[in-house]
């Protein structure tokens, strides 16, 4: 807790109010310009980042707080996607590009419906700014997996705290999507060591 304390710093909040979905509005994130130092400095250079703000602003918006959780649940699987082949950039800051949504999604039946969207907004913004910092421009090749319980038991045999939590957003997220790129991401995490 001290070391994030230590580093904590704001990101602006910008408001979904464009037409893409998620999953076309991730591909399009710029890089910061330096990818290099730690994640304060990286995110110090969002404000100068040529199309941050335009790129992110670009993503549609829940059209109800009611759509909130299937808005979050899209950027979840838009994420995990990216994580798969873009992993290598950094795996273990990137696992926040999709804990974060997650973390929202899971609390949303204790906030009021005033805060969902709010809260959609801030998670989105956390999300864009970590793939900004970490994720690299070039994708690579990745394992798939189709069954649940092997990929479950490869992350358990890991251990690795970033790996358990990424496993547990990604066979959440596939337990809806079954989309079957959830379950590669974990085994990215696994072989990157995240």
């Amino acid at each position: 807790m001290a070391y994030w304390a230590a580093r904590w710093q704001p990101v602006p909040v910008l408001s979904a109010i464009g037409s893409l979905n998620a999953a076309s509005v991730v591909e399009m994130i710029p890089q910061v310009p330096h990818q290099e130092f730690g994640i304060r400095n990286r995110l110090a250079q969002l404000p100068d980042t040529e199309g941050w703000e335009r790129v992110v602003s670009s993503l549609a918006p829940p059209r109800q707080d009611t759509d909130v959780p299937a808005a979050l649940a899209d950027l979840i699987n838009a994420v995990l996607a990216r994580y798969a082949s873009r992993a290598h950039g950094n795996p273990t800051m990137l696992v926040h590009a999709a804990t974060t949504p997650m973390a929202v999604a899971n609390t949303l039946p204790s906030l009021p419906k005033s805060m969902w969207r709010p809260s959609f907004d801030a998670a989105w913004s956390a999300t864009a700014a970590v793939l900004a910092a970490y994720a690299p421009a070039e994708s690579r090749p990745f394992r798939r997996a189709v069954d649940v319980d092997d990929v479950l038991e490869q992350a358990l045999r890991h251990g690795g705290d970033f790996v358990i939590k990424l496993a547990d957003t990604s066979l959440k997220a596939y337990g809806t999507s079954r989309d079957e790129v959830a379950l590669a991401a974990v085994l990215t995490a696994i072989d990157l060591d995240a």
